[in-house]
């Protein structure tokens, strides 16, 4: 009954957010995000934006974050993507890949995986959902995670925010 109450709450939560937005805007990127979320770090290359806890049980901050780093002019989204796939169960333990994508994304190509798995060392059940754009020699990764049993929740409202991230 109590996680009943917790989903419920999370589920008016996660609503709620999709109602109201900030902009962060960088000189390479952009992105709306819930103005409930709090901002955590930011520079051209990088961020950090966490989701207001609305309910006191959630063992897992769902957050948002941006990785840039430099790639060699081979690399494809795709490639970026399936070298992922085989370096990310050696931090995740269970590591599943759900759906996977090839995306245009604010005139950029690009491409998203949706996996879960156990986090390692903390073995929470956590789902993520991750985007690969490349411009101009960098590979942008966007990341969402949350518990693994929210993350639909979460989609409902956050999946615009995701798709509202452009590379500019």
């Amino acid at each position: 009954m109590k996680k009943s109450i917790a989903l419920l709450f999370l589920f008016c939560a996660v609503f709620s957010y999709a109602q109201n937005t900030k902009t962060l805007s960088k000189s390479a990127y952009s992105i709306k995000y819930p103005d409930s979320w709090t901002l955590g770090t930011t520079t051209n290359s990088s961020f950090d934006i966490f989701a207001g806890n609305a309910i006191t049980d959630i063992k897992y901050r769902a957050n948002l974050n941006l990785d840039v780093r430099a790639i060699d002019a081979s690399y494809t989204v795709q490639t970026y993507a399936a070298n992922a796939k085989k370096t990310l169960p050696v931090k995740i333990a269970g590591f599943k890949v759900i759906q996977e994508k090839a995306i245009t994304q604010g005139g950029k190509k690009g491409y998203y995986m949706i996996f879960k798995g156990k986090q390692k060392p903390d073995k929470d059940a956590l789902q993520w959902k991750q985007y690969y754009f490349i411009d101009k020699g960098k590979i942008y990764i966007l990341t969402f995670t949350c518990e693994e049993a929210n993350f639909d929740a979460y989609m409902k409202s956050i999946g615009t925010n995701l798709s509202s991230f452009t590379v500019k």
